[in-house]
């Protein structure tokens, strides 16, 4: 449901929204006469006029953050550069970790590869499973393929077999069927890692 601008129920939102944003308050644009305030060094230094908490963090070459929008505002001393630079930091090695956990590697094979570079195949498996991926290995069965579904579960387990040292199944049963492709779903051995 579409709100009018107008609606008195849009305005809260339009503020929810604003906060969300989370601008923050620094140095000049603190509007409040005094604020709660915290040390460099982390003290509480009880509530202080705004003009003086200004003051001080002048004489320390630091900015006076907003960090919590109570009655009077709680602000520290810092620098505001260093602490933003340091977050922004934080969540790069969050999003670097997370992508790493979830890294997911895919290989499709015929039922008539060659057994020299089904072992290729399997020494990619291998290393990839070594490096902390997880892997999955998919046969799709095209035109008389079809009539010889035993071929293609063999080859899976042949691959199974085959990476047993690295990797183990992620799901049960190992080897899935979907119609006219066969899935292997391999993750790595924690004790590799």
């Amino acid at each position: 449901m579409a709100l009018n601008n107008n609606s008195p129920i849009s305005r809260p939102q339009q503020l929810n929204r604003q906060q969300s944003g989370q601008q923050v308050i620094m140095n000049e644009a603190i509007r409040s006469q005094s604020v709660r305030l915290i040390s460099s060094s982390g003290e509480q230094l009880g509530i202080v006029p705004t003009r003086e908490a200004l003051d001080k963090a002048r004489s320390e070459n630091l900015d006076l953050v907003v960090i919590g929008m109570q009655q009077p505002p709680v602000a520290k001393i810092m620098d505001y550069g260093k602490f933003k630079f340091e977050k922004e930091k934080e969540e790069k090695e969050k999003k670097k970790k997370s992508k790493a956990q979830s890294i997911f590697k895919e290989l499709k094979l015929s039922q008539r590869i060659d057994e020299h570079d089904l072992q290729i195949k399997e020494k990619w498996i291998c290393k990839w499973l070594e490096e902390g991926s997880k892997v999955r290995v998919i046969v799709q069965m095209k035109g008389r393929e079809t009539q010889h579904p035993d071929l293609a579960r063999k080859l899976l387990q042949s691959v199974l077999k085959a990476t047993e040292e690295f990797g183990k199944p992620d799901q049960t049963p190992a080897i899935k069927q979907e119609g006219r492709v066969f899935s292997l779903q391999l993750a790595p051995n924690i004790a590799k890692k």
